[in-house]
This record gives C-alpha cells, structure tokens and sequence, in this order.
C-alpha cells in the first residue's frame, strides 16, 4: 500500500513539474512572439503643445515622428522632424518597447 502512494505521488510530481515546464516554455514562446515585433521607435503621439516658433513639420503630424527617423544618414542632417517652438513640447508613448541597459547607445532622442 505505502508503495502504491510513494509511486502514485512521485507521478503526481512529475505531473505538476511538467506542467510547469511547459508554461514557462509557453511564456518563453509569448515574450519571443512579443520581442519579434516589437520596434525601438514611439508607437503613438499623447499630446503636442507648439511654442513661439513653432511650425515646421506639424502638417505631417503624427506620422512624422512615429516610427524610424528618415533622412540621409549621421550628422547629415534631415527635413523629417517637427519643430516645437520654444517652450512647445510633445509626448509620445512607447507601447512594445522596454529600454534596458545593453553595450553601446540605449536611447536616442534628437
């Protein structure tokens, strides 16, 4: 009898650490899923607020400041960018993104 309920609860263990494997390989498949489609660039315009001298750009507003940053390469320069005047400002929201600390530049804003 005690051999029976060693052997029934060592399968029922089993069970259980199975079942836990596969979730956390479930999980491991959704976070991947998630990662893969995910972009380094802002999703969404919360709000802008134009200053004094403010103006370029803002007829392309949203699309000009969601998504990669277009122009003809490093310290080229580019016309694809709004300007918020002085004092003007403007919040994006970053909706498939986590900024972590890796080798070389994290975060870019320009």
């Amino acid at each position: 009898m005690f051999g029976e309920q060693r052997g029934s609860r060592r399968r029922a263990a089993r069970s259980v650490r199975a079942r836990s494997l596969l979730r956390l390989a479930a999980l491991a498949l959704l976070l991947d899923a998630v990662a893969a489609h995910a972009d380094p660039f802002a999703d969404e315009v919360v709000s802008f607020t134009a200053g004094p001298g403010a103006g370029f750009g803002q007829d392309k507003l949203p699309r000009i400041v969601l998504g990669a940053p277009e122009g003809t390469g490093d310290l080229q320069g580019s016309l694809d960018v709004v300007a918020l005047g002085n004092g003007g400002s403007i919040t994006v929201a970053f909706r498939d993104n986590v900024i972590c600390d890796g080798p070389g530049v994290d975060f870019t804003i320009f």
